[in-house]
């Protein structure tokens, strides 16, 4: 059978990766930027427009950065999903594939006919059960008119007795 054919599931896979270390890069090029930003922005005290304006750029350029490597991290996450999900699926029809041919149902052979004796019996037994059900609820009924007339006696015997 396919079920022991070395195909491993997808997720499994997917759960035991090793943490992306481009997390740990982009950090290291965050301190780098914030680094040469902090030092050009000491060379260039000077003037404080200049100042802002370095920043402002310096904070654009790092949060373009972690942008695209987080978007990046995304799309490698869909991949990975639409891959795992494709396999996943190839592998059931597979399976299923394998158990209709097992099956080798065409009407003379004795799996068929086995099925076939085997329904019969069920449906058999489904109408036994259902007479039983009948019978069962017939003398439920019965029991609930003996409940009633019990209590309804009772009460007279007390009127009597008062």
């Amino acid at each position: 059978s396919r079920e022991s054919s070395g195909l491993s599931d997808g997720s499994s896979k997917e759960n035991s990766r090793p943490s992306d270390s481009s997390a740990d890069s982009v950090q290291t090029e965050i301190l780098k930027e914030l680094k040469k930003t902090s030092e050009s922005i000491n060379k260039k005290s000077k003037s404080t427009d200049n100042v802002s304006l370095t920043m402002l750029s310096a904070i654009k350029e790092i949060v373009s950065t972690y942008t695209k490597v987080e978007s990046n991290k995304v799309m490698r996450m869909m991949q990975d999903l639409y891959i795992n999900s494709q396999s996943n699926l190839i592998k059931q029809l597979m399976l299923t594939t394998d158990e209709l041919k097992d099956l080798n149902l065409s009407e003379g052979s004795p799996r068929c006919q086995a099925m076939i004796r085997e329904n019969a019996q069920l449906l058999e037994n489904v109408a036994f059960l259902r007479a039983r059900v009948a019978e069962l609820q017939k003398a439920n009924e019965e029991m609930e008119k003996i409940k009633k007339e019990n209590l309804a006696l009772r009460a007279r015997i007390k009127e009597l007795e008062k």
